[in-house]
């Protein structure tokens, strides 16, 4: 959100929806080297905040629920505020990265009811050489790929999945979703950092709503714009927001494209400053009415259809994975949908 980017779906990209964001535009050559990534639509400045949810429910492959997740043990310490366990593959890959994936985990490790979530046993760690290439064009190119997961989940969340990858021809990438569990309302943290050969250069970060107009509660928008205010450099180099971004993603969506160290850093406050944010307010949330409930359920869905929509990560990921491995990964593992009843 490439040679693979977990989705890079690169998520959550701002758009300027009629008010103040952090997009803009940047060099030609860094755009290029990243549209095979994020599957990049032409720039788009003023949009309508008008969720449109299309049909959800009928797009036959393109979802799974939740449910289908929990198929065998994970291997994870217990937590009860200790140190959550550190990626093997964090030693490979740029600091920015391993320094948000701390502070991530940190403040994971504090939450009430957080346990192991029980996902499918081949994709806590993957390794692409053990994988038969797909037979196409981009099979040829393929570089092997590896990628490492922590599944849990807590009481007001249904899921925290953080991934890290590493390709062989340089690529380091982390992505990160914290599903709030559809009872409590609740936006969807979302963070991807991209790195190659030890330099970020692309992150994104953003609260993604839970309501159907695609809208944040007033406290939580003003939070957010207080904080891109306090941590964000305004003249970092900017992007624009993909089509199907524009779908699911906040007007206080942050997407930079850094140049120097110091707009890592500025983005690295923001992305931890917006999990504080969700997490004081998730701290004293009582659980929604049935109303709001289906609401938040709704763009739970919302967010995973639109996500993979994100053609070109699947792409990428079939030819190193598979399609049948890719398929699965995506639509159970990455952008899976709760149940409900």
């Amino acid at each position: 959100m490439a040679t693979y980017v977990p989705a890079l779906h690169i998520a959550w990209v701002p758009s300027c929806r009629n008010r103040t964001c952090h997009a803009g535009s940047t060099s030609s050559s860094r755009a290029q080297e990243h549209t095979t990534l994020l599957g990049r639509a032409p720039s788009r400045t003023h949009h309508t905040r008008r969720a449109r949810m299309g049909p959800l429910v009928d797009a036959s492959r393109n979802f799974r629920r939740s449910e289908h997740v929990c198929m065998a043990s994970v291997d994870h310490p217990q937590t009860n505020n200790k140190p959550l366990p550190r990626l093997e593959l964090l030693d490979r890959i740029c600091e920015p990265i391993v320094t948000l994936q701390d502070k991530v985990l940190n403040f994971w490790a504090d939450l009430p009811g957080l346990k192991p979530l029980v996902v499918p046993e081949q994709f806590l760690k993957n390794d692409s050489s053990k994988f038969e290439r797909v037979e196409d064009a981009n099979a040829s190119k393929a570089s092997v790929l590896y990628i490492e997961n922590l599944f849990y989940e807590a009481d007001k969340f249904r899921k925290l999945h953080l991934e890290v990858a590493v390709s062989g021809v340089g690529l380091e990438v982390l992505h990160i979703v914290m599903y709030p569990r559809v009872e409590y309302d609740l936006p969807i943290y979302a963070v991807d950092i991209v790195g190659f050969k030890g330099r970020v250069t692309f992150c994104i970060a953003d609260l993604c709503p839970f309501s159907n107009d695609l809208s944040l509660p007033l406290k939580t928008e003003a939070a957010l714009e207080k904080l891109a205010k306090s941590t964000l450099i305004k003249d970092s180099p900017t992007r624009e927001t993909p089509d199907w971004g524009l779908e699911i993603f906040s007007s206080q969506c942050a997407i930079i494209a850094p140049d120097t160290s110091d707009d890592v850093q500025s983005f690295l406050k923001f992305a931890s400053g917006a999990l504080e944010v969700l997490l004081a307010e998730a701290g004293p949330l009582a659980r929604s009415d049935e109303g709001q409930i289906l609401e938040t359920l709704a763009s739970q869905k919302r967010f995973s259809f639109h996500q993979l929509r994100n053609v070109k990560t699947r792409k990428v990921l079939e030819a190193s994975m598979g399609t049948e491995w890719t398929d699965r990964y995506m639509t159970e593992i990455m952008f899976d949908y709760p149940e409900y009843p």
